[in-house]
């Protein structure tokens, strides 16, 4: 008897996300955005190219969240050759660090352990000011990040990810029987990718990509005091800077305060 098909499309809203299956791999993707120092104070000082750097992770050994991810991942731009001097000055991270993410799950500035993080970010590395942004619904095109994925999903066409180098670690059944041989599957594929985009090279700045297999660490935030002396939050931006009060911060490295007082 013949078969009757029918296929709905359903187009799902910006800001609408689905958490990756376990049995994926996790990318990360940061791009550096190169400001151009004879035309600042204008719009077109910022433009959309510079380094971009991935980490890739198992799903599935995801114990953390991806807000935890993405600390380790930022704190991990500090010391790559190609972010040097965007992330560094005077062999510290610079006093102002300004973030525009695309608001996925534990990534929006609203959601509480982003928001650890960054405090935690901040007081580690005596920053100034910390500020993250998301675009709001329909803008999420301009995101910077959406340019560099566009060459990099090209460069994978052709590209075969196998999923048992080492032999399969499922039954028949689909069930997970090997756990080690598992991971040394999914560090395999993803070396593939790591060889594949670190070969590439957008607008003349490299393309680092890493596998990373170590996990991140979730944190606890209990001052409240402090909180509501240095942080100011909404749905589509996060903002922590430094009191006036030097029993609590040290002292400004930046002028800022002469730039918004």
């Amino acid at each position: 008897a013949p078969i009757l098909l029918r296929m709905e499309y359903h187009d799902a809203p910006e800001q609408e996300f689905v958490a990756p299956s376990r049995h994926k791999l996790h990318l990360n993707v940061f791009a550096g955005i190169t400001v151009q120092d004879e035309l600042m104070g204008v719009p077109e000082a910022v433009g959309f190219s510079g380094p971009t750097y991935i980490s890739i992770r198992p799903s599935r050994h995801q114990t953390s969240s991806f807000a935890a991810f993405s600390a380790m991942d930022l704190e991990r731009l500090m010391w790559l050759p190609s972010f040097q001097d965007m992330m560094r000055a005077d062999g510290k991270l610079k006093p102002v660090l300004m973030l525009t993410v695309y608001g996925g799950p534990d990534e929006s500035p609203r959601y509480p352990k982003t928001i650890r993080q960054a405090v935690h970010m901040f007081k580690k590395y005596d920053i100034d000011a910390f500020y993250m942004s998301v675009a709001a619904p329909g803008k999420s095109i301009s995101n910077k990040v959406e340019r560099r994925l566009a060459p990099l999903s090209r460069e994978l066409f052709g590209v075969v990810l196998p999923h048992d180098p080492f032999g399969s670690h499922l039954n028949d059944s689909g069930a997970i029987v090997d756990h080690e041989m598992e991971t040394r599957n999914f560090e395999y594929a993803a070396n593939v990718l790591c060889e594949t985009w670190s070969r590439f090279v957008i607008d003349g700045h490299p393309v680092v990509v890493e596998y990373v297999a170590h996990k991140g660490e979730d944190l606890n935030f209990e001052n409240s005091i402090w909180y509501t002396n240095h942080v100011r939050e909404s749905q589509y931006f996060l903002q922590i800077v430094k009191c006036g009060d030097i029993s609590c911060c040290a002292p400004m490295r930046s002028n800022l305060k002469n730039v918004l007082p």
